[in-house]
């Protein structure tokens, strides 16, 4: 009796396996194919891996999924990873000075500041007339 019922369900799983690659290849091609798409999204439909070559049953859910929310929702989403990118790069990279202030921050140079002085090559400090490179 098991394998009777495990035979009917592997069946029951081709089946719906089968036919959801089916329309979901169907659906890719139909918003490929719109007249309505606009290029820039034709364009993204055929070089995402996402849409065109998804390639398992969990993906395929995932695009049905996104392609079933609105803009906003849409946006509200990508607004949120971007938000998480950030933090998440921000944090990676700051270092422990980062509350400090730095020896430059109470006064602000200009490139009129400084001149090049041409016989040798250094840059003259205008302002205390030092020289700062040569």
């Amino acid at each position: 009796m098991e394998v009777e019922q495990m035979t009917r369900s592997l069946k029951e799983y081709q089946v719906f396996t089968e036919t959801m690659i089916e329309m979901y290849r169907e659906r890719m091609k139909e918003l490929v194919m719109s007249d309505d798409t606009p290029d820039y999204m034709r364009d993204m439909y055929i070089e995402s891996p996402n849409y065109l070559e998804a390639d398992n049953l969990l993906r395929m859910l995932k695009t049905y999924h996104w392609l079933s929310l609105t803009d906003k929702q849409k946006k509200d989403k990508l607004d949120d990873q971007l938000e998480d990118y950030f933090y998440v790069y921000s944090d990676e990279y700051s270092d422990d000075y980062s509350d400090e202030r730095s020896d430059y921050t109470d006064e602000t140079r200009s490139s009129a500041d400084y001149d090049l002085n041409d016989s040798d090559g250094s840059v003259v400090d205008n302002k205390d007339e030092s020289r700062v490179s040569r």
